[in-house]
């Protein structure tokens, strides 16, 4: 059975991911601000222009690193968990066969677990799921995430779980 989807969830925003924004914009501001003054006190206008632009540009550079959206990839029985950072920069956190799954079902079900290494890779608009399972690298491991219907169809029927 050949089976392949791919499905994207953007990253929901808790109170971290605020306050970090509010202060790269905030930042950015007052550096931009001071370096303006500073060099126009100095008689370097031109040149504190250009850095002002240039601290602008980095701020923003900066604000965009702070979305993040994460690309699930099943591909016969093989799940694939990318992060993608900014739209642009994409990084494979997590391969595991589906069929090594320990545990699987809803978030609201999983036991507590002392010791494990937790991939939250969960996203906004969709119900949490949990896969425990054991990683070559990283140990004893829960993957929460967010597959749609779609994904469970395709997930499930490799789960070896009795």
């Amino acid at each position: 059975m050949d089976t392949y989807a791919e499905q994207l969830v953007i990253k929901e925003s808790n109170a971290k991911d605020t306050i970090i924004r509010v202060l790269i914009i905030a930042g950015g501001f007052i550096l931009a601000v001071a370096v303006f003054l500073l060099f126009s006190i100095l008689g370097l206008l031109p040149i504190g222009a250009i850095l002002t632009i240039g601290v602008a540009v980095g701020a923003y550079l900066l604000f965009l690193q702070t979305g993040v959206e994460y690309e699930y990839i099943i591909t016969e029985g093989e799940l694939d968990i990318d992060k993608i950072v900014a739209k642009r920069t994409r990084s494979r956190l997590l391969t595991i066969k589906v069929e090594n799954f320990k545990e699987y079902g809803i978030i609201s079900e999983a036991k507590d677990k002392d010791g494990l290494t937790v991939f939250m890779v969960s996203g906004k608009g969709y119900s949490d799921y949990y896969a425990d399972f054991t990683h070559k690298k990283h140990g004893e491991c829960r993957l929460i995430f967010s597959p749609d219907e779609r994904m469970r169809s395709l997930i499930e029927p490799y789960l070896t779980i009795k």
